[in-house]
């Protein structure tokens, strides 16, 4: 579980922190409004660990599986026609 701390709640408790830090556990220290990472590079975590989840679908994920023949036949149609003038 990530620890997040304000810079003045990390000065004040700096040592602990670092502990925590070495000890695997990642802690944010947000500092002006940027948020800072500290963690071990012995136990430094994955890319896929760090990635923020984002809603990045702007409908519904069953929409986009269970389409209808009628526009699979329309789209494929419409990607011919604009493929024909590469």
């Amino acid at each position: 579980m990530d620890t997040d701390l304000t810079a003045t709640t990390f000065r004040k408790t700096m040592f602990k922190t670092m502990d925590k830090a070495i000890g695997g556990e990642p802690v944010t220290i947000l500092y002006r409004g940027v948020p800072l990472m500290l963690f071990s590079k012995q136990t430094a975590p994955s890319k896929l660990e760090r990635a923020v989840k984002r809603n990045a679908l702007v409908v519904d994920p069953d929409a986009i599986i269970h389409t209808g023949a009628e526009l699979q036949e329309e789209l494929e149609t419409k990607w011919k026609q604009e493929d024909s003038h590469l």
